[in-house]
């Protein structure tokens, strides 16, 4: 496999971000043994690693140090160093985020022909995302035409090929992180799409494969070289590494046996009660109604709008 495979850590002794590493980085090891991990850090993470952290880090065969300002914040450091990755890191790579399990050989991304390539977000046309409002919300705080545009990508995996084009376009991503900051946006993901509308799509679609974003993306499970479980609600424990206590066992440099089934079969790691959802109801979830419901229902706890519905039932539709 010629094409690297990279990754971007900011981490310390507090996070899980680590471990999420170190089992994607076994997953590589483990599908596609000759592959060169190149893991991309800043300088106070990498005070970090040592002692048992640095056992954690067995897999890496290239390691790049950047100093950053030591007054951002551990997120303002790490989306520096993902938009900027096209500038520090040389050659070709596929970049991976660590919130992934890799599960088939990968050797494959070096036949595709693309310079800068990723998968569409949640795996479906921007007018049917169900992100959509929130990303014409940051659309309109940036002061561009988002709602224009046909595909709107996921940067949780993406393929980079060195030349003049890919170095410019992620000059481009990193200053827009930063317009992004200044009106108060602190994913990278409105930047990363506003650069692709800048400098004309050069982005081009992978197949959904190589991100299979579980939540979103079940259908291409079983075709995916990439499983991203996705980390930003913890409250959803769709995957096993969704769960904390899986990832704090891991801190020790040990995978359990869960985890390496999981690794050989993404399927044993998906949850045993799982209820799917799609159409309306997935844009339910993204309601403010439903936000507060679920931010106040606990399991065996009484409400009292939950009983008044009962009493409503009882006495008008039975």
């Amino acid at each position: 496999m010629k094409t690297k495979v990279l990754y971007v850590l900011v981490s310390g002794p507090g996070d899980l971000y680590l471990g999420q590493a170190f089992v994607s980085m076994y997953s590589v090891k483990r599908h596609t043994p000759g592959a060169h991990i190149v893991l991309l850090t800043d300088h106070v993470s990498d005070r970090t690693f040592a002692g048992p952290r640095a056992e954690l880090l067995r897999y890496v065969d290239e390691k790049v140090v950047i100093d950053l300002p030591e007054d951002l914040t551990a997120q303002e450091r790490s989306r520096l160093l993902k938009t900027g990755m096209g500038l520090y890191v040389g050659g070709d790579f596929l970049y991976v985020d660590c919130d992934t399990v890799i599960v088939r050989p990968l050797d494959s991304i070096d036949g595709i022909p693309f310079r800068l390539a990723a998968v569409r977000d949640a795996h479906c046309a921007f007018r049917d995302s169900p992100y959509r409002e929130a990303n014409l919300h940051a659309g309109a705080r940036l002061g561009w035409p988002v709602e224009g545009e046909d595909r709107y990508f996921n940067g949780g995996v993406m393929l980079v090929r060195e030349d003049a084009q890919t170095r410019a376009f992620f000059q481009g991503w990193q200053d827009n992180l930063r317009a992004c900051w200044k009106v108060g946006l602190w994913m990278d993901q409105p930047a990363l799409a506003k650069t692709d509308f800048e400098q004309g799509h050069p982005l081009q679609e992978l197949p959904d494969g190589w991100n299979c974003q579980l939540k979103h993306g079940i259908k291409y499970l079983k075709e995916a070289f990439v499983v991203h479980y996705l980390t930003t609600n913890p409250s959803e424990k769709l995957f096993l590494l969704n769960d904390p206590s899986v990832l704090e066992a891991v801190q020790g440099g040990e995978l359990s046996e869960a985890i390496l089934r999981t690794v050989e079969d993404p399927f044993e790691g998906i949850a045993s009660c799982t209820h799917t959802l799609c159409g309306e109801e997935l844009y339910l979830l993204r309601t403010r109604r439903y936000r507060c419901l679920r931010k106040h229902f606990r399991r065996g706890r009484f409400s009292l709008a939950e009983w008044l519905l009962k009493v409503y039932d009882h006495l008008f539709k039975s």
